[in-house]
């Protein structure tokens, strides 16, 4: 896989995990917020512990590609001062 379809393919899912993220922190907060699991309480048929699962697993898997997406992007990264420099001019 190319650098290009690699870097296309890593936006991608890491929005999706960001939105599954952000999501499930939502439901966490506003439907089934803490103590609520011992009711028995659902939201889309799921409990707070499943909820807490999906909130964790894809906040994991959205921190890692995070990760892949900046050592991807190094160089730039490195080079933005000197980028910097030659817009001051």
């Amino acid at each position: 896989m190319n650098k290009v379809k690699l870097n296309i393919f890593t936006d991608i899912i890491t929005g999706l995990l960001f939105l599954v993220s952000a999501t499930s922190g939502l439901v966490l907060k506003f439907f089934l917020p803490n103590g609520s699991g011992k009711l028995g309480r659902l939201f889309l048929n799921l409990v707070r512990e499943n909820w807490l699962s999906i909130h964790d697993i894809s906040s994991i898997g959205f921190l890692i590609l995070i990760i892949i997406h900046l050592l991807s992007h190094w160089k730039w990264i490195l080079n933005i001062p000197s980028m910097l420099k030659q817009n001051k001019k």
